[in-house]
């Protein structure tokens, strides 16, 4: 089953090809990402899931039905902005509250719906607070009970994370992934960050240059990548030739040999080596080396990926 599907999608902006003939779908309850580099179109194709954009080719179809013409707020999606677009001068209630007004929601339902999306992003005690009283976390939640209050059938997150300090963004990582095991309704990241993606997306759809590369799981593509972009996009790669690669934690290491450590860094759990300044790879704290250390660098063709 279906929920979201973009059937040859490409949008141009004059001679730029933002978008090039982009085929994926989503399903209902999932949650995805769509990931790759600045400007590989993805914000783009985001655009026009959520009707800022029109495609110049193909069609968005939402629940089976094409929703070109359809405009934002007619459609059963919502985004979640990265800038949050908090309102500075209305309570957090009110902000929740402003979707549900400016639709003519009844005034009786208004006021237990806030407080049901205020519950669900946990800050059902601060209802009356003001944003500028409001973390950065807060904000963030307030902008996604905002969007939720709504109920649509497709939340959009654009790089929602990004404005927050590490250990926030890893802490509202686990929530967004709560939150939407909580609600059950499909949400689409946008970022450019792996590891976010990887961390919370059942399947992630990779984009380079307006084109799909890969779509899987966060497993398959760390796995199994089908192209040189995704294999290098993923964490670490060793790329020995133009078909076969290497991940630095299936490279081996042992002492003597005819090769040497030209870069030795402490991770805390582990070390990151570099072996003759273009091999990386890592080994557990009780594999120590120094720089200019003898080693021998050991693999299979079992820990090979052929591109």
């Amino acid at each position: 089953m279906t929920l979201l599907a973009l059937d040859r999608v490409t949008k141009r902006f004059g001679t730029t090809t933002a978008v090039d003939d982009l085929t994926l779908d989503i399903r209902p309850g999932e949650f995805f990402a769509l990931l790759g580099p600045s400007g590989c179109g993805k914000t783009t194709a985001m655009r026009m899931i959520a009707g800022f954009e029109t495609p110049d080719a193909g069609r968005v179809l939402l629940d089976g039905q094409d929703v070109a013409g359809t405009p934002p707020e007619q459609r059963p999606v919502n985004l979640v902005f990265q800038s949050y677009a908090v309102f500075p001068h209305l309570s957090v209630a009110r902000n929740v509250a402003y979707g549900l007004e400016v639709t003519n929601t009844p005034k009786a339902e208004i006021a237990p719906r806030v407080a049901e999306a205020l519950a669900l992003v946990k800050l059902d005690q601060r209802g009356d607070a003001m944003p500028s009283q409001l973390s950065g976390g807060q904000q963030q939640r307030v902008a996604l009970a905002r969007a939720l209050v709504k109920r649509p059938k497709l939340l959009l997150l654009d790089e929602p994370l990004s404005a927050l300090d590490r250990k926030l963004r890893a802490e509202m990582q686990s929530e967004l992934k709560r939150l939407q095991r909580d609600v059950g309704i499909a949400f689409l990241l946008v970022t450019h960050d792996q590891d976010e993606a990887m961390s919370m997306a059942d399947r992630i759809a990779v984009m380079q240059a307006g084109k799909l590369e890969q779509v899987g799981t966060p497993a398959d593509l760390y796995a199994r990548p089908a192209t040189r972009f995704v294999a290098g996009f993923f964490g670490e790669m060793n790329f020995l030739d133009d078909r076969r690669a290497i991940r630095p934690e299936r490279v081996r290491l042992s002492a003597g040999g005819s090769s040497r450590v030209t870069e030795a860094v402490f991770l805390g759990d582990r070390w990151s080596y570099v072996i003759d300044g273009t091999l990386r790879a890592t080994a557990s704290t009780d594999c120590t080396f120094a720089v200019g250390d003898a080693v021998t660098t050991v693999w299979t063709d079992a820990d090979l990926l052929r591109l």
